[in-house]
């Protein structure tokens, strides 16, 4: 027989793809990991505020007219309800403005003669209300503002006054530096006083104007009669009843006393503050790094710590500011820092029952990454 021929394919194409597949699966594989990888750290990355404290729409009740404190129904630490009754402040004055209005009204009625005129005037004072309101709102918006700015310059100075006291026997440059930072607090307090004055007349104005107004409209209306058009809505100015007596414009919690019974006040003079009750009052005002808020956006869920992680709550991003340069508030002498301000919401919590205060410092981390 002859011999037996072999018919076997060389094995070198198959080794070949085999190992293009290994490489392709290593690469994938590769990829995988790194993606991973990636994802894991985006999702761990967190934004941590700067600086950040409690703040809320706090009512300071101020006297409506200078007068005598009669008494003062409630004390520091009190829960007080909306319409509950503080104090009494003398209500002789008011009993002469009384006075004073009905010798108005009588001059006004016996220069209205003609139904008419009455209904014209009644119509122009009326078209000319919501303006006038809306000026009294924005005027008492800004006198509060430069309250709380003369306030807070006041603190400063004191405490630059009593760090130039603690270094007067020293000398050198220290006194020398203390002297201009104490200089520049008196000057910043003056400016605040002027900028609060100003606010304080502007305010003064248009409440003159609205009441004098409303004064116009209820008077052209008595004359002209039930066909006049219907009383426009009273403002928000919380004026006190015929026998003085002031109440609280919200339910809440008496933090400041400022007036004892036979003090006497002057006009607009603070005489207690109020903490809301509502949480949707309180909101907490947070600075975080310009460098690593690029990503920040209005709605974002935000962590709040309390307390020094004490308690933790849920907020949210409501608003982003510009960004600003700015001396941090518990580095006020330490240099300008690049910041984004940012306004967070916590809903549904009682930070009054957990002994909370306006000022209270916490901390915000918003988280970043995908699984936030």
């Amino acid at each position: 027989m002859g011999e037996v021929i072999s018919m076997d394919v060389p094995p070198q194409k198959t080794s070949r793809t085999r190992a293009r597949l290994l490489l392709a699966a290593a690469i994938l594989l590769l990829a995988l990991l790194l993606a991973g990888l990636a994802l894991l750290w985006l999702s761990g990355s967190s934004v941590q505020s700067r600086w950040a404290a409690l703040d809320a729409e706090s009512q300071v009740l101020t006297a409506p007219y200078s007068a005598p404190v009669e008494n003062v129904f409630v004390n520091e630490g009190m829960r007080v309800g909306s319409g509950q009754a503080l104090l009494r402040l003398s209500n002789e004055a008011l009993l002469q403005r009384q006075e004073q209005a009905g010798h108005d009204l009588r001059a006004l009625r016996s220069d209205m003669v003609q139904r008419e005129v009455a209904t014209e005037r009644l119509q122009r004072a009326q078209a000319a209300w919501d303006g006038m309101v809306s000026r009294l709102s924005i005027t008492r918006h800004e006198e509060a503002l430069r309250a709380r700015e003369r306030e807070q310059k006041s603190v400063e100075h004191v405490r630059a006054q009593l760090a130039l006291r603690g270094m007067a026997a020293t000398g050198g440059p220290a006194y020398e530096t203390a002297m201009r930072r104490e200089a520049e607090a008196r000057a910043a307090l003056e400016q605040a006083d002027k900028r609060f004055e100003q606010a304080n007349q502007e305010r003064a104005e248009a409440e003159r104007d609205v009441m004098a107004l409303r004064d116009e409209i209820q008077k052209a209306k008595r004359v002209a009669g039930p066909s006049a058009a219907a009383t426009p809505p009273s403002s928000a100015a919380a004026t006190p009843s015929i026998d003085g007596v002031l109440t609280s414009a919200q339910d809440g919690l008496v933090v400041r006393v400022q007036a004892t019974p036979g003090q006497t006040v002057q006009r607009q003079q603070p005489l207690m503050e109020i903490v809301p009750a509502s949480s949707d009052l309180w909101w907490i005002l947070a600075y975080f790094p310009a460098a690593q808020s690029g990503i920040l956006r209005q709605g974002m869920p935000c962590s709040v710590t309390v307390g020094g992680g004490v308690e933790k709550l849920d907020g949210i991003i409501e608003e982003i500011a510009p960004e600003e340069a700015l001396n941090m508030p518990d580095q006020r002498d330490g240099p300008r820092e690049n910041v984004v301000p940012a306004k967070i919401r916590i809903a549904g919590v009682d930070m009054l029952a957990k002994g909370w205060k306006p000022g209270q410092p916490v901390v915000c981390e918003v988280k970043t990454g995908f699984f936030r």
